[in-house]
């Protein structure tokens, strides 16, 4: 009588083992994903990998002995692809390699473009402040000039002996652009309101509000404002800005909305500038003013109103509401 033929732990540990290494083929192909950026966590897997098939080829020649010839056949082609696909793995490396070192040359050419298009932005601030400044000399002059005109001719009876005129001190000293729009990088806009925070887990979104319409992060440019934000590099901080070139009286409010995250408050700071043109400069200082979470202002009830402004020619008024 043929007899039973003992299944050994031995045996069954075997299997485990192969159905890992198919588990882990499955995982490399079809789960992991193959970019550029997770090369390194493939080039890892495959390593694993190799030690794996080296395991298995030495167990698979222990138990050889313990196995049927159908079943021999059967884990001997299993191995056979197993070692197959990872020969596919080590030529997808390669391409993926490959790829690697192509996208880091492209990656150097496009920060040297962005470092000559920074470079072009900053020469062109700064032409554009340098004509604002010869513009505004030259109004000067011309307004004196009419001033002259206007002045009654001397008369014949006048003796008085000519009196030495004296330089303008105007003209030999160009006035320069007001330190205000510094934070701009050498932009100086005629009105500004900025916030800043230090958390950068936290998302804040500032509104000027004019009747019933926003500019913020959604409405972006304005007929009485343009949003926007200044490169990390030069103000790592989180913040947000809403300025106006050239100023646009009127009556408005300041709102500042917790986006992120809900259900707790946080704190900012930040200023009001104005600076027309020909006016003294004037700063109001928002400094540590604490929010909850709310719905956006543009809903009833939503976001908090900071402060109520008014923008003349001559005159800013700001009533800063939330402390």
């Amino acid at each position: 009588m043929r007899q039973k033929k003992e299944v050994t732990p031995f045996s069954i540990a075997f299997l485990d083992l192969l159905s890992s290494a198919l588990a882990a083929v499955i995982i490399l192909f079809v789960i992991v994903p193959k970019t550029d950026v997770q090369i390194d966590v493939f080039i890892d897997e495959l390593d694993l990998f190799r030690g794996e098939m080296e395991l298995l080829d030495s167990l698979f020649a222990d138990v050889t002995e313990h196995l049927t010839p159908e079943e021999l056949l059967a884990w001997s082609t299993l191995i056979t692809k197993l070692k197959q696909s990872s020969v596919e793995m080590e030529n997808q490396m390669d391409i993926l390699s490959k790829r690697l070192e192509e996208t880091k040359v492209s990656n150097e050419s496009l920060e040297q473009r962005l470092e000559q298009a920074e470079r072009n932005l900053r020469e062109v601030m700064e032409e554009n402040r340098t004509l604002r400044t010869a513009q505004a000399s030259l109004q000067r002059r011309v307004e004196r000039s009419q001033e002259r005109e206007e002045k009654p001719a001397e008369t014949a009876t006048d003796r008085s002996p000519p009196v030495a005129q004296q330089p303008d001190p105007v003209q030999e000293q160009p006035p320069q652009p007001s330190p205000l729009g510094d934070f701009l990088l050498g932009m100086n806009p005629e009105f500004a309101v900025m916030i800043n925070w230090e958390d950068q887990s936290h998302s804040l979104d500032l509104y000027l509000k004019s009747g019933n319409r926003f500019t913020d992060n959604h409405n972006r440019n304005t007929s009485f404002g343009r949003w926007m934000r200044i490169p990390r590099r030069y103000n790592p901080n989180p913040h947000q800005v809403i300025i106006q070139n050239e100023l646009v009286p009127g009556e408005y409010e300041v709102y500042v909305h917790l986006f992120r995250p809900r259900d707790i408050t946080t704190t900012f700071n930040g200023f009001i500038a104005w600076q027309p043109e020909g006016q003294t400069p004037r700063m109001v200082q928002l400094e540590n003013i604490e929010i909850p979470s709310t719905p956006p202002p543009y809903r009833d009830g939503g976001g908090v109103l900071i402060g109520n402004l008014t923008l003349t020619e001559t005159t800013m008024e700001f009533n800063q509401i939330h402390q």
